[in-house]
């Protein structure tokens, strides 16, 4: 069986591809639906419900690509991942189940004002500590395929190389963005527990979280398409 650079086959690498990609996807999913669930709330349609399922999402959004990535993180380090990258995953893996979990409480009437901002605080901090996991993917580089002659260099055509460049920019502007969205998520959060406005500034911050959730798990998704896939 021909096997990689690293000794894994060509179906190995699929897998990979298609695992963290996989969750990526889901996660860019979870967090479009969190955005437009939160400015149904924002608009006062079912409030409440709104509120409560919006935070839901972006716990289980945050949850799966956590898992994903950590899943097959010790392949993803053979591509030029470092530690960062396991510790994003964790950060994201966690922040998704405690804040799914606040989410899931508020559902069921426990203090939905005090448990809804405290899992935006949660939110925020996931993808702020999840940045520098996120900025990792983006220094993966590219392989031959497991199934190609190993003796045999390979060649990117100028539109492989303007479609990787892409890929890689726009991981390393999603880890940005979570930077910054983390750090607006905490301080939201934390200015609704002070009773500013609460409810506007919940949702406030869990759009801008959706939307980093979007942005990111659409750019992972696209950089593991280009590496992985040749």
């Amino acid at each position: 069986m021909t096997t990689g650079p690293y000794g894994e086959t060509y179906r190995e690498q699929e897998k990979t591809a298609q695992v963290v990609a996989g969750g990526s996807i889901v996660e860019a999913i979870c967090g479009l639906a969190a955005i437009v669930l939160a400015v149904l709330g924002l608009l006062g349609i079912q409030t409440f419900w709104m509120l409560t399922i919006s935070g839901i999402t972006l716990g289980a959004a945050l949850l799966i690509e956590g898992a994903a990535i950590g899943a097959r993180i010790n392949r993803l380090r053979y591509y030029g991942s470092t530690s960062q990258l396991g510790s994003g995953a964790s950060s994201e893996f966690i922040g998704g189940l405690a804040g799914g979990t606040l989410s899931v409480l508020a559902l069921l009437g426990i203090q939905p004002m005090i448990l809804m901002p405290t899992a935006l605080i949660i939110f925020g901090g996931a993808i702020l500590l999840g940045s520098g996991g996120t900025a990792e993917l983006s220094h993966i580089h590219e392989h031959r395929r497991a199934d190609t002659d190993p003796g045999t260099p390979y060649t990117h055509t100028d539109r492989e190389r303007q479609s990787h460049e892409a890929a890689r920019q726009s991981v390393m502007a999603a880890s940005g963005a979570q930077v910054l969205v983390g750090l607006a998520a905490i301080t939201l959060g934390v200015l609704a527990l002070l009773e500013f406005n609460p409810l506007v500034l919940t949702f406030s911050g869990l759009i801008a979280v959706g939307a980093s959730v979007l942005f990111s798990g659409t750019a992972i998704a696209s950089r593991l398409y280009a590496v992985f896939s040749r």
